[in-house]
Order: structure tokens, then sequence, then C-alpha cells
């Protein structure tokens, strides 16, 4: 894996306050929410920008729950992943 790069992270939350501004989460429901966070780069921050992320590196996603859980009572997290059918090897079997 590459070398992600640091954001300052008064730069990190001015990006989430940024969000906030446009889509609250107290004001919308979770999949308006989700699809702006990953608009702005902020849904998964390590990922490649234009891809939910910012090219970051994914211990500055504790910048972005931060700041969203200052400024909200609500704040919605990533969907439980099931992993019905999976198996170690990352394969299913039948």
């Amino acid at each position: 894996m590459a070398d992600l790069r640091e954001m300052p992270e008064a730069e990190l939350r001015g990006r989430v306050q940024k969000l906030l501004a446009e889509v609250h989460p107290e004001r919308t429901d979770s999949i308006t929410f989700r699809r702006k966070q990953f608009e702005h780069g902020l849904a998964w921050v390590h990922f490649p920008e234009g891809h939910g992320g910012l090219g970051i590196s994914p211990k500055q996603q504790l910048t972005v729950y931060d700041e969203i859980a200052k400024h909200s009572k609500v704040v919605h997290h990533d969907p439980l992943v099931s992993t019905i059918g999976a198996v170690r090897d990352g394969s299913t079997r039948g």
C-alpha cells in the first residue's frame, strides 16, 4: 500500500464543517448524508479522491467522526456489513 499523506487537522475539520453546512445529519436521512459525505471525500478518507476519500491516512477518519459528533447528536456511521456466507479465505461456499 502506498504511503498516504497527512492533511492538516484544521483543514480536515474545515472540510467537515463545509459538509455540515450543506447537509446536516440532524436534518436529513442517513442515505442523503452518507452520499454527500462520499462526495466530499469524507466517507473513507484513505480512499482516493473521487472514490469517497481524500487519499490521506485512515487514522484521520477519527477526526471526521469527532468533528461531526461535536456539531450533531446524530452520527450516521457506515452501515453494518453482512458477513453471512463469508469464510476465512474470502470465498463463499454454499
